[in-house]
């Protein structure tokens, strides 16, 4: 709500942090406005309205669209396997949106999102703060990270390399006995990959002596050794309110 918006404003309008809102302005509000069947116009207009109340907080907005909005979503299924994709389905088909249009299954769900995403690129060339768009981002990542880090005047640093051996140490199943959570950690491609975390295959980013950040989420992971540098568990960081924060799984 814009209460919300104005109290976030608040809270963080005489200090120096920076706060990341992955997916906040568009997904979590508009699709979902989008979803009940809210005219077009009336979610604009709430946008634009949460657009002014931030103002003063000197906002940026990295916009990440896809050309192909169906092909996109086919990946992201392919990548979060049948029972997300199912889930999916299930939220859009269940949507007011979708019950007035009659839409159906998969090819219900990519014409809602096409209809949303033709309705956030409206919104984002309304948007009046610094902002930035990278078209397909995944497929060319390395030349989108580079135009960012030049709009933001930030440093490109290239992403830490894990050492073969370090992959070898770092590898293997991790259990914890009292949730029945059990992570398969494995060399793929020359990265480290954790499976079955928040998703089937996540890559592994260094960001520390034995600490690592899980990619595209607010997870890290921090493996625990020996005096004698044997890994003998994992521990689950990051953010605060996922259901396996703080959870130690023990190396099988």
């Amino acid at each position: 709500t814009i209460d919300n918006w104005k109290a976030f404003v608040h809270a963080n309008a005489r200090t120096s942090r920076v706060n990341i809102l992955a997916s906040t302005f568009f997904q979590s509000t508009v699709r979902l406005l989008l979803q009940s069947d809210v005219p077009p116009a009336r979610i604009q207009q709430y946008a634009l309205h949460a657009a002014r109340t931030i103002e003063a907080l000197h906002p940026v907005f990295i916009y990440l669209p896809s050309a192909d909005v169906a092909a996109a979503l086919q990946e992201i299924c392919r990548h979060r396997r049948k029972m997300w994709e199912q889930y999916v389905i299930q939220v859009i088909d269940s949507s007011l949106y979708s019950k007035h249009r009659n839409l159906h299954g998969f090819e219900g769900t990519v014409r809602f999102f096409q209809d949303y995403q033709q309705l956030t690129n409206t919104l984002f060339s309304r948007l009046s703060m610094r902002k930035i768009t990278c078209e397909d981002a995944k497929r060319q990542w390395a030349v989108c990270r580079q135009r960012l880090c030049q709009f933001l005047d930030v440093r490109h640093i290239p992403d830490p390399v894990v050492a073969p051996n370090d992959m070898v140490r770092y590898s293997g199943r991790y259990r914890d006995e009292s949730t029945r959570l059990e992570l398969r950690v494995y060399a793929h491609q020359q990265q480290l990959v954790v499976c079955d975390l928040l998703w089937p295959k996540s890559r592994l980013i260094p960001k520390g002596q034995n600490c690592f950040d899980v990619e595209a989420c607010t997870i890290d992971i921090t493996f625990n050794e020996t005096s004698d540098g044997v890994i003998q568990s994992m521990t689950i960081g990051g953010s605060r309110g996922w259901k396996f924060y703080g959870r130690t799984l023990t190396k099988a």
